[in-house]
């Protein structure tokens, strides 16, 4: 997880959970171009 310790601090919860849900579509996003990339790239 790449949030940092004191963003909690420094921000609310509900802006902490708005990154972590950005952060996971992107994760998706990086993994649909994987595939659609295909396989072979990944060796």
């Amino acid at each position: 997880m790449s949030l940092r310790p004191r963003t909690s601090l420094t921000m609310g919860t509900s802006q902490i959970f708005e990154l972590r849900r950005q952060e996971l579509a992107n994760d998706k996003d990086e993994d649909k171009k994987r595939r659609g990339q295909g396989l072979e790239e990944r060796k």
